[in-house]
C-alpha cells in the first residue's frame, strides 16, 4: 500500500495561489514600465507637461531646442528635479 502525502490545507493553497498571482502581476507591471521608460513621448504630453518654468525650461534643455526626443524616463526625472 502506497504512502500517501497529506494535503495541503486550503487555506494554505489559496495564500500560495495568491501569492503567486500577485508575484507574476508585479513582474508584468514592472516590465510595462520599464518598456514605458524606453519610448519617447510625444509633443502634445511635452507640451501639457510644460506648466511651469522650471519645466519649460528643463524640457528645452532635455530636447536640445526641439531636435532631440526626450524620453518618459527623462521626462520622469526633470518631473522630479523641479519638483512636480
Amino acid at each position: 500500500m502506497p504512502h500517501r502525502s497529506k494535503p495541503l490545507n486550503i487555506q494554505i493553497q489559496w495564500l500560495i495561489g495568491m501569492l503567486v498571482a500577485i508575484a507574476i502581476l508585479a513582474i508584468f507591471l514592472g516590465l510595462l514600465r520599464l518598456r514605458r521608460n524606453q519610448l519617447p513621448v510625444d509633443v502634445a504630453e511635452l507640451q501639457m507637461r510644460a506648466d511651469s518654468p522650471c519645466m519649460v525650461q528643463a524640457i528645452d534643455q532635455g530636447t536640445q531646442g526641439g531636435r532631440q526626443a526626450i524620453t518618459y524616463a527623462q521626462l520622469d526625472a526633470l518631473r522630479t528635479r523641479c519638483g512636480d
